[in-house]
């Protein structure tokens, strides 16, 4: 039997000391109610918790679904490599150990995952703030059940959120499609997955809930500050994946990426100084600019031209140069 299409859903839960959480997300997708054709990868990232003893008491009461794998701390993205060669749903996605899905939504979404053919598959989101806060990250009621082109849908900078995204996985499998092993490697996940897909199908429900406490935006700031090389690694696997694939782009999905980079680049270089890297291969529109680089001192629309030279007035580090350079290293 071909490998990729032995199961409906590969569900792939990175963990790394999340025993807190585990057995909340775990029962999410392994229970009563678990449809035949889903498969889940439990990846041990080396904890040193009892997350291992919870994955695996989970591995033998459900072993006809689950594989656990137990491996030394690599960071997350080294667990998704990993996933990704070792899946053998027709689609992949991504669920973080402390986070869970809606087990009433669940099944439904993998019958809707059975019925299609697309390269990617998109449903709703939901924030959970520890107070009971929630946000919503919806799908209109007018394409929900519907298929439109990724290049169509992307077009005004709308995206996804990683918990919103299921993929295929034979577009995974492909060498060009690894991730940076730790810091950023699910913004490079997201970048690839998107610009690699035809077309997206819009499901009827909200599948995923995102844990989300409300110190989350001054741990970020304080994590892009710890990991700065990350950054620059991750940006370094983008540059290499532009000059495989980015060619081959339509112009929206390429655009697309260049937003999705620009901001989280803008806001790592709000957070921190050299050393730090930048490409300009990708000229930014002019939304990818706005809310990256806060303290540009130039226009909007001057920003939009050049990207690089917008950071350079706000770091001048960065330089002014033209877009005929690749690739800025900050040292």
């Amino acid at each position: 039997m071909n490998n990729a299409l032995h199961k409906t859903l590969t569900v792939a839960i990175p963990i790394y000391n999340t025993a807190l959480y585990l057995e909340q997300c775990l029962s999410s997708v392994l229970n009563e109610m678990t449809p035949p054709d889903v498969e889940v990868l439990l990846i041990n990232d080396g904890s040193t918790d009892r997350s291992a003893e919870i994955i695996d008491s989970y591995a033998q009461a459900f072993p006809e679904h689950t594989r656990a794998i137990h491996k030394e701390n690599g960071g997350w993205g080294s667990c998704i490599n990993l996933a990704m060669k070792s899946a053998a749903g027709k689609y992949f996605r991504i669920l973080d150990s402390d986070d869970w899905v809606s087990r009433d939504y669940f099944p439904l979404y993998i019958k809707e995952l059975r019925e299609i053919n697309t390269d990617a598959a998109a449903t709703e989101m939901v924030e959970i703030y520890s107070g009971g806060r929630q946000k919503i990250f919806d799908i209109p009621s007018g394409i929900k059940g519907s298929v439109s082109s990724m290049s169509d849908y992307i077009k005004d900078g709308s995206g996804f959120p990683m918990g919103m995204l299921t993929v295929r996985t034979s577009l995974l499998k492909r060498g060009e499609m690894e991730v940076s092993e730790r810091y950023y490697s699910d913004i490079e996940f997201i970048l690839k997955a998107v610009t690699s897909a035809k077309d997206v199908y819009f499901g009827c429900g909200a599948l995923y809930m995102y844990r989300k406490t409300d110190n989350n935006a001054s741990t970020a700031q304080l994590g892009y500050a710890r990991h700065r090389r990350d950054f620059l690694r991750m940006s370094l696997h983008l540059v290499q994946y532009r000059s495989t694939v980015g060619e081959s782009l339509p112009r929206k999905r390429n655009n697309f990426s260049t937003m999705i980079f620009s901001a989280s680049a803008g806001s790592a270089i709000n957070s921190t100084s050299a050393p730090f890297i930048i490409w300009l291969t990708f000229l930014p529109t002019q939304k990818s600019c706005g809310g990256g680089v806060k303290n540009c001192g130039v226009s909007r629309r001057s920003c939009t031209a050049n990207w690089a030279r917008c950071a350079g007035k706000a770091y001048p580090a960065f330089g002014s140069g033209g877009p005929s350079t690749s690739i800025y290293t900050i040292s």
